[in-house]
């Protein structure tokens, strides 16, 4: 899938993360931290 965020610079939006700081912080959350719930995602 390949997206394009060429419109998005012409608005006056501000990300409040790089995209680099973004995955690193899905990463640490998804990966690294306990689990806190017994919520389980199942995919196909």
């Amino acid at each position: 899938t390949q997206f394009d965020a060429t419109k998005v610079s012409k608005t006056s939006f501000k990300p409040p993360f790089s995209l680099e700081q973004g995955l690193a912080r899905t990463l640490e959350f998804e990966f690294l931290h306990p689990r806190t719930d017994d919520i389980t995602f199942k995919s196909e």
